[in-house]
């Protein structure tokens, strides 16, 4: 079997598995996913659980410098709507 072949039959598994589902499920019960709050730390935890069970293989971690999805608004913005005035 080629190597597409092998790759298109193992996706197809993939996609007709219940468990990507529950595995989708069991992340999003984690919460929101902030850096440093305790329900990120859950779904890493889960992720890296599900990776070395589905692997086999230990799983490595590696710190990333990432400065999106900010909690607070740049000084200057509002979050404030106008009200309606009808």
């Amino acid at each position: 079997m080629e190597p597409a072949e092998m790759l298109r039959a193992a996706m197809g598994r993939i996609w007709a598995s219940q468990r990507i589902v529950e595995d989708l499920a069991a992340l999003c019960a984690c919460g929101g996913r902030f850096a440093g709050t305790e329900s990120e730390v859950r779904a890493r935890e889960f992720l890296a659980s599900r990776m070395a069970e589905v692997t086999g293989a230990s799983v490595r971690r590696g710190r990333v410098s990432y400065r999106g999805n900010r909690r607070s608004l740049p000084s200057g913005i509002s979050n404030h709507w106008p009200r309606s005035t009808g």
